[in-house]
Parts: structure tokens; sequence; C-alpha cells
């Protein structure tokens, strides 16, 4: 009985939809949705990659990405709902009739509680930005 080889499935290219956001000298700065959450991303291609709105998926990797890489930087420890509701209660809502009464006082409220870890996001991204 004769072994059978083993084959890896042939990737297939495929085109992404691009956007080019900015042409400077050799480069392109384009925006692309990635993965099963379409996440939005930019990054760097030289413009004779660029195919009108789009680009293989295979030049796609060797984007020089750009932007700050946020989802690896949120710190969501911070915003956890016990967080959020002893604010609340420590500002007088206790009820939703509270909450109905007053909703401009309970966005501030929130407003503080997500404030503290976009405090702690801006510091991540400039430390990334400086390379840290």
């Amino acid at each position: 009985m004769a072994e059978t080889e083993s084959r890896k499935p042939a990737t297939r290219k495929k085109y992404v939809p691009v956007r080019v956001v900015l042409q400077k000298g050799a480069a392109a700065l384009i925006e692309w949705r990635e993965g099963k959450d379409k996440l939005l991303r930019r990054g760097w291609l030289p413009p004779d990659v660029i195919k009108g709105d789009k680009v293989w998926d295979e030049d796609l990797r060797d984007a020089t990405r750009f932007g700050v890489p946020w989802e690896e930087l949120i710190v969501v420890e911070e915003i956890t709902a016990e967080a959020l509701a002893n604010r609340l209660r420590e500002a007088g809502f206790w009820t939703a009739e509270d909450l109905g009464i007053r909703p401009d006082k309970a966005q501030k409220e929130y407003g503080r509680v997500v404030q503290t870890s976009l405090a702690a996001l801006i510091r991540a991204g400039k430390a990334f930005e400086e390379g840290e």
C-alpha cells in the first residue's frame, strides 16, 4: 500500500477592499477592514501594489502598520460594573427613577469612571509611540 503524500491546501490570493488615505512619495497610507470583527486598520504600502480600490491580501500583510494598537493597550479592568455602580450610588443614584430624573448627572458620573481609564490609555499610547 503506497503512502499518500499530505499536502497543505493551497492558499488562494484574494483582493481586500482598501481606501487610499494619503499618498506621500513612494508610499501610500491605506485603510481597510480586517478579521471577523471587521476592525479598521491603516498601513503604508508602495502605491504600485494598490489596484484601484483593492490590494492583494498577501501584499497587505507586508504593510507597515500605522497607528497605536489600542486593543493591545486598553485596560478594561478599571472599568468594572462594580466601579460604575459604586460611583452611581455615591452620587445618589439608587433607582431607575433616579437615573431618569437626573440623566445628565448620571452620564457625568459614568464619564468619571471612564476618564480614569482614558488617562491610562493616553499614557500607554504615548509610550507606544515613543517606542517604550
